[in-house]
């Protein structure tokens, strides 16, 4: 029945007339935005995020694809986000990017997230931070008492329109995380240490819109107590991540991610996780637009697909 439904709504998005949008600069995007698995679709994350840009007439988003022409503007922004977690946790950030008229910028971002007593079935992501403290597991648990907040620094430069290289430092705390694996309850506390080199680039092609590539280096270093055991982990990792996005037209893209590191401590059985996801982007009116984006976890492989909708605001 759900599949039916969700057919029968993507059809009807796809033979409806087309509303004519004209493609205006703006200053300010605020977007609304719910995620989560086939498999459990009542059970994710919803949040809401802005973004201000400051200098001369705002960002064009009229020939480059609509979901990267806030990044490719090139301009000093500040964004705000805000997520929650079916009422039983939140992940809130807030981070600021100056841009120098030498295409030097800087940025800086401060982050927390909290939870309680969050069931766990099966993969699940905590944020935009959980790589860092193993969290790619893909088994069932409790998540009794989570919280991690950090901060962010970066410096790079924009030595194209559409191209940057920048070099980033995150220092990162988890406290007070325990969760119960079968009958054991686990509490643990860790720093993190994370510097980063990394290159965004997007190259516009003849007959479709262009290809965004995006390569990163991180090398983490971190301390683990396990409070109650006596026991404490001093450890570093290499992570690799690259991803590929191919924008056939301004909204529509198809592409893949791919990350390795040589963590020997975490729950994935792997060293190598790739995914593909399908993406398009909606300009319904001159202001209003809808995202879809569909991500299939190929390796470790993971049953059903991962899902985001969001609406979005541009003025």
């Amino acid at each position: 029945m759900k599949r039916t439904t969700a057919i029968a709504i993507l059809l009807s998005l796809t033979s409806s007339a087309v509303i004519a949008a004209d493609d205006n600069n703006y200053k300010h995007d605020i977007q609304a935005y719910y995620s989560s698995s086939s498999e459990d679709f009542s059970y994710g994350r919803y949040g809401l995020s802005q973004r201000s840009y400051f200098g001369g007439d705002g960002v064009d988003q009229s020939s480059v694809p609509y979901t990267l022409s806030g990044e490719l503007s090139q301009k000093t922004n500040f964004g705000t986000h805000y997520a929650g977690f079916n009422g039983n946790g939140k992940d809130y950030h807030v981070d600021l990017e100056y841009v120098f008229d030498s295409k030097i910028f800087i940025a800086a971002k401060y982050y927390k997230t909290e939870l309680k007593d969050y069931e766990v079935n099966g993969y699940f992501s905590l944020g935009d931070y959980d790589d860092f403290y193993g969290m790619d597991i893909d088994r069932n648990f409790t998540v009794q008492d989570y919280k991690s907040d950090g901060y962010i620094g970066a410096i790079g430069y924009y030595f194209n329109p559409t191209s940057s290289l920048y070099l980033d430092y995150r220092r990162g705390n988890l406290k007070n995380y325990r969760t119960i694996l079968t009958t054991d309850d686990l509490e643990l506390k860790t720093t993190t240490d994370n510097f980063g080199i990394g290159v965004n680039s997007f190259v516009e092609f003849v007959s479709t819109t262009g290809l965004y590539m995006v390569a990163k280096y991180t090398y983490t270093s971190y301390d683990e107590e396990h409070t109650g055991y006596d026991i404490t982990y001093n450890d570093s990792i290499n992570n690799l991540d690259l991803a590929l996005d191919w924008y056939l037209t301004q909204s529509f893209s198809i592409g893949g991610k791919y990350h390795t590191d040589d963590n020997d401590y975490d729950d994935d059985d792997s060293d190598n996780d790739y995914s593909v996801t399908a993406a398009y982007f909606w300009r319904m009116t001159d202001i209003f637009s809808t995202r879809f984006e569909v991500t299939k976890q190929l390796e470790p492989r993971l049953d059903g697909v991962y899902g985001r909708f969001s609406v979005d605001a541009r003025f």
